[in-house]
């Protein structure tokens, strides 16, 4: 093998390690965005829905008011569904959002 054939061996290596790297660190970089953006959307939805929360976990009822603003929003309303569920209070649900079509399922 020549010096030259080395040398371009060299540079197909380094070609390759940095394209392998750039790959690498797109996917670590997309995922990590993802997930953070994810818990922003969470941490976001649960403090909507917290009022409503401690309403039912200190026994009183929220307004129906309060119900039909958080069952409107397309993001909330699984989230309010499931908590009104877990309390046992799925009467104060919207009736026009209980569908499954309503619920996006």
């Amino acid at each position: 093998m020549t010096a030259l054939e080395f040398g371009q061996q060299i540079v197909f290596w380094y070609i390759l390690g940095s394209i392998a790297a750039v790959i690498v660190g797109f996917i670590w970089w997309r995922y990590t965005s993802v997930a953070r953006d994810a818990r922003q959307r969470d941490e976001k939805i649960l403090s909507l829905l917290d009022p409503i929360g401690e309403k039912l976990a200190n026994g009183k009822s929220p307004t129906p008011d309060e119900v039909e603003a958080l069952a409107k929003n397309s993001a909330t309303r699984t989230s309010l569904y499931e908590i009104l569920k877990h309390s046992e209070r799925l009467e104060l649900f919207p009736a026009e959002y209980r569908s499954e079509a309503a619920q996006g399922a």
